[in-house]
């Protein structure tokens, strides 16, 4: 489906996919969600421009999450028609300028033999995209007059305006940990694929607000916490707006045992089955993954401990004969909830 705008006197449709390489949501059938393939995305972005160059719309942005390779906003722009511009997103590529080669080649030729330009801006707002472009008569992009540049928000001193919103939405900023050994990532996979100390301290503190409506134990998607980079200190504004950008808060949610166990093997599978992991990051319990098990399909958590109040590992989870009538109380944060909140 589209999204039809005017600007100016002339009409622009913008677009919007999704990754075709994730199952979000896909893996509980009662969300009656399904996960298209990059071939069919396609195409049904092929008969959706068809629909809108029908309606004399011929100036069409695309918003892609499919990430800049082969299989991605690459593929996308040699094999649709009618798009002009693609804004990517999922690899956190830094496309800077028009190259018409190498390994940020961003300006491709379409189906149709028209040009296509993607842009990507890298990720946790590093930079800041421009990008000029002058459509002809036909709707079609002029080569020569595309101008994609990236500005690097390192060094900008702080907007007054925006601080004063900023401080009106998330409170004052304030010193909430002294950090002695730095935790400064390189790249993505040093956050989401490993334990980092960033992510220890925000989930103690998760499990700590959980903790006055008697959560056991915290959990956090690496994906859901962004840049994690602490260098001197850590401030509330660390927190608040660069590792839960999406005005996250903690939820406390009742599991049985075996939901839990579950939702652990499910996350444990993935991490050995795809040979990286989207780690699920926890506080208040510890737990072994078995690589063998998991390669053969089967319970490949064991040894899962929750901590008592005083700190001890007291509670021990059987993973083969977990109790369906026995809770687990979980803080989470409650990026896909947005309903209950604690006060």
């Amino acid at each position: 489906r589209s999204h039809i705008v005017m600007k100016n006197g002339t009409k622009f449709a913008l677009l919007g996919v999704s990754p075709s390489d994730k199952d979000i949501g896909t893996l509980d059938k009662r969300n009656k969600v399904s996960a298209m393939s990059l071939d069919d995305t396609i195409k049904a972005i092929n008969k959706e421009a068809e629909k809108l160059e029908a309606q004399g719309i011929n100036k069409i942005i695309l918003l892609s999450h499919e990430g800049y390779w082969d299989e991605g906003d690459l593929k996308i722009a040699k094999e649709t028609q009618g798009i002009d511009i693609i804004i990517g997103g999922h690899t956190h590529t830094v496309i800077d300028g028009v190259n018409t080669d190498g390994p940020t080649k961003n300006l491709l030729t379409s189906k149709r033999c028209e040009p296509v330009i993607i842009t990507q801006a890298g990720s946790d707002n590093a930079y800041v995209g421009y990008l000029d472009v002058l459509f002809d008569n036909k709707g079609v992009l002029v080569k020569e007059n595309i101008k994609n540049k990236l500005v690097s928000l390192d060094g900008y001193k702080s907007d007054k305006k925006a601080d004063r919103i900023l401080k009106k939405a998330i409170g004052e900023n304030e010193v909430i940990a002294e950090v002695e050994i730095p935790f400064v990532p390189v790249l993505e996979n040093e956050e989401r694929e490993m334990e980092n100390p960033a992510a220890d301290y925000l989930l103690d503190g998760m499990l700590r607000r959980g903790q006055t409506e008697g959560a056991e134990v915290a959990l956090i998607n690496a994906p859901s916490m962004k840049n994690s980079k602490v260098d001197r200190v850590l401030t509330k504004y660390d927190v608040c707006y660069r590792m839960l950008p999406y005005n996250d808060d903690v939820l406390v949610v009742n599991l049985t045992e075996k939901q839990f166990v579950d939702l652990l093997n499910l996350q444990a599978q993935t991490i050995i089955s795809n040979g990286g992991s989207q780690m699920l990051h926890c506080a208040g319990m510890k737990y072994t993954i078995s690589r063998k098990a998991a390669k053969d399909g089967k319970i490949c958590v064991k040894d899962i401990y929750i901590k008592d109040k005083d700190g001890n590992f007291t509670r021990k989870i059987d993973p083969i004969h977990p109790d369906n009538k026995k809770i687990v109380k979980c803080a989470i944060n409650d990026y896909l909830t947005k309903e209950s909140r604690l006060p």
